[in-house]
């Protein structure tokens, strides 16, 4: 649901979850407490630790695998003191492949909302696309996906006092990207640089009984991250890796009124 392949993890001995007010993709202990959960992906850090807002997000058709890990780790790993996710990312082959998705949400499908007496309108929409393949074969490849939802959205006040039960109309969206280039230098060196992000809004905060209109806020989040690896196979017993690369989270909470 909602195409949050982190739901997965529900599966693995050890995830122990709670959704109420839960800020990771992946809730822990206290309820998605970020300092109780890092997220690795191709061994970068990607997990934001502000405390507040939400946490990077990346299409499900971008992910080649996962790892999730409740018990003990190394060092090396990192510094969460609750789970650990390690990601790998999806790269391109010789084989050009591709696929187009659409996932939908509509209020055809619903009964009226007990409390306003009507249906609430939901009209949601997902889609997602992807395309990977060679360059050069055995050498050069490519691997990129996008993906977009958008949701009209509304919010229905019910507090005692009829004259501060509005209703907003607006719409939810979301943009998520990512490119991925690998290079077989040599039989024993290989390249790879990789680069995604998202880009999220949200007009205003659900309706309340106990909440004045004017109080609810809009919210912006945006992630960005790039990296890039160099590994050689020096010998049978020894392998060397460079890496370098750069992560960002970051979100913004506006009042409707001024």
């Amino acid at each position: 649901q909602g195409r949050n392949w982190m739901a997965l993890a529900l599966l693995a001995p050890g995830s122990r979850t709670s959704s109420t007010g839960a800020t990771a993709p992946l809730p822990d202990r206290n309820g998605g407490e970020v300092r109780e959960f890092q997220l690795n992906m191709d061994g970068q850090q990607i997990s934001s630790e502000l405390g507040a807002g939400n946490q990077p997000k990346f299409s499900q058709d971008s992910i080649a695998e996962f790892q999730f890990i409740s018990n003990r780790f190394d060092a090396t790993q990192g510094r969460s003191s609750g789970v650990q996710v390690n990601v790998i990312t999806k790269s391109g082959t010789n084989a050009l492949s591709g696929l187009f998705r659409t996932n939908f949400q509509s209020d055809k499908f619903n009964a009226e909302d007990p409390v306003v007496g009507r249906k609430l309108a939901i009209s949601n929409q997902q889609y997602s696309t992807a395309l990977g393949g060679p360059v050069l074969l055995n050498k050069l490849h490519y691997y990129g996906n996008f993906e977009y939802e958008r949701a009209p959205l509304a919010s229905v006040w019910t507090t005692p006092y009829p004259a501060f039960n509005i209703e907003l109309d607006g719409k939810f969206s979301r943009k998520i990207a990512g490119a991925r280039v690998d290079y077989q230098v040599t039989g024993n060196t290989r390249l790879m640089g990789r680069v995604s992000g998202s880009q999220s809004y949200t007009p205003f905060g659900a309706g309340s009984a106990t909440a004045h209109p004017a109080a609810t806020i809009d919210a912006a989040e945006h992630n960005r991250e790039y990296l890039g690896s160099l590994t050689q196979v020096l010998s049978n017993r020894a392998v060397n890796e460079v890496k370098g690369g750069y992560s960002h989270y970051g979100f913004e909470n506006n009042t409707l009124v001024t």
